[in-house]
């Protein structure tokens, strides 16, 4: 009995892993602003091959069906996964081991321990196969139902020639409904301005492509900080499971800490989890949307 009174009234102590609380969120944005460009950089390549699949005959269906075909959305979805497999996963690997090397490298500076960073662990390989890409492919999907509720817009209304479908269409692959719209709606309005057609058709392919680099690096900035995030907690959650903290560990929610970030994120600031439980978002690591900076930092509860 005075045992277990004098364990309640022994204090807790934190045990940060990192030096501050905006050690992680630092390291992390320095990595994503270096390997974002090349993230970027593969999209454009993954677009190409969906736009390859508008040849005559596929126009053609389009125009007669009013819609696009179920076997189309299912070749952008299967394009998706093949590029996935051959570029993107290279990519999680190498974002994975450098979070993951990271947490290796704090845990043995303030434990004195030997600790290795497993990449091998299945957990890792099926994060990849479940988590990776999610933007990348939802985008793959939604493209046909972006394009499906824009067939009837008076752009696309009286159209009869493969030809010109294609060029009203092209420059809407890899862009989500609200921004495909928005580059119809900029070619109606430069139609009705009477702009000659070869002028609007290379100020609508500017502006797609404005579109397409925003999108490319907001899917290159969110996938980045999934794995990179992840890759973090995987290799804390294989360090408390070989018994190298002498306490529980807790993660802290930490966002960049600046005017740009969101109310959703600003909330969650500073809130904190039990490790391997979800925070009261349903989250287990930031991100928590599309874009989002926020990161996670790790101390060691003692008592």
């Amino acid at each position: 009995m005075l045992e277990l009174r004098l364990k309640r009234w022994l204090p807790v102590t934190t045990e940060r892993i990192f030096i501050t609380r905006r050690d992680i969120a630092a390291t992390m944005n320095r990595y994503l602003a270096k390997e974002e460009p090349g993230v970027q950089r593969l999209l454009r390549p993954l677009w190409k091959r969906q736009k390859e699949i508008f040849n005559e005959d596929t126009l053609e269906q389009i125009i007669r069906i009013r819609s696009v075909p179920q076997w189309l959305t299912d070749k952008w979805f299967e394009i998706a996964n093949e590029w996935m497999d051959e570029k993107m996963i290279p990519v999680y690997e190498k974002t994975i081991k450098a979070a993951g090397t990271l947490i290796e490298k704090r845990v043995n500076e303030s434990r004195k321990q030997d600790f290795n960073f497993n990449m091998a662990s299945a957990s890792v390989f099926k994060w990849m196969t479940e988590h990776g890409g999610a933007l990348i492919r939802q985008l793959s999907t939604k493209q046909a139902a972006s394009i499906n509720a824009l067939l009837s817009h008076q752009t696309f209304m009286g159209i009869t020639s493969p030809a010109l479908l294609a060029e009203r269409l092209l420059p809407l692959v890899g862009l989500l409904d609200r921004e495909a719209l928005a580059v119809v709606r900029y070619q109606s309005e430069l139609e009705a301005a009477g702009i000659p057609a070869e002028t609007v058709r290379e100020m609508v392919e500017k502006y797609a492509d404005f579109l397409h680099k925003n999108r490319a690096f907001r899917i290159a900035r969110t996938e980045l900080a999934n794995a990179y995030n992840y890759g973090q907690w995987e290799a804390i959650d294989q360090a408390v499971h070989a018994g190298l903290f002498p306490g529980e560990v807790e993660k802290e929610w930490l966002t960049a800490g600046d005017e740009n970030t969101c109310s959703e994120c600003e909330d969650m600031d500073g809130e904190t989890a039990k490790h391997d439980e979800p925070f009261s978002n349903g989250y287990m690591v930031p991100p928590a949307h599309v874009q989002c900076r926020c990161s996670a930092t790790y101390s060691v509860i003692r008592s």
